[in-house]
């Protein structure tokens, strides 16, 4: 196989997984399908279909990440979970959770972590050290870890 100078991109340390939100939080289910049945049974009730339709358009994002799984990456440029992403230059914190990893942009805990950084989620399926791992070969020594 012959391949042009530049044209191959190949990424020796990265692992990826999906992690269904159904396996991990089973719980959430039954909220989840209540808030969506009041949405649409409200938006009848009151006569109003078209705030029936707007209340399934405005879940269907949430319900589609949490049926169908999220996609969480750890690569050379940074790590990815769903729609979430953040290259290694930019954490400055890491959260070390049972079942999670918080990468912040910030030096301590924030609210805005969850918007602003990426977590990525874990099961049993994932090797959890060896994406620890990746994470601090990639990172500088002045980000800090937090948690356990």
């Amino acid at each position: 196989m012959n391949l042009a100078p530049g044209k191959l991109n190949v990424n020796l340390m990265a692992t990826q997984w999906k992690v269904r939100a159904t396996e991990v939080t089973p719980q959430r289910t039954a909220v989840i399908v209540i808030a969506i049945l009041l949405g649409v049974v409200g938006g009848f009730a009151l006569r109003i279909p078209l705030l029936a339709i707007m209340a399934l358009g405005f879940f269907s994002p949430i319900l589609f990440e949490y049926f169908a799984g999220k996609k969480c990456e750890v690569s050379d440029v940074g790590a990815t979970a769903g729609f979430s992403t953040i290259t290694w230059d930019r954490v400055k914190s890491v959260k070390v959770e049972e079942n999670a990893v918080q990468l912040s942009p910030f030096e301590s805990e924030s609210r805005l972590d969850a918007t602003r950084g990426v977590r990525l989620v874990f099961d049993a399926n994932v090797d959890r050290e060896g994406v620890m791992e990746i994470i601090r070969s990639h990172l500088g020594k002045d980000v800090r870890f937090l948690g356990g």
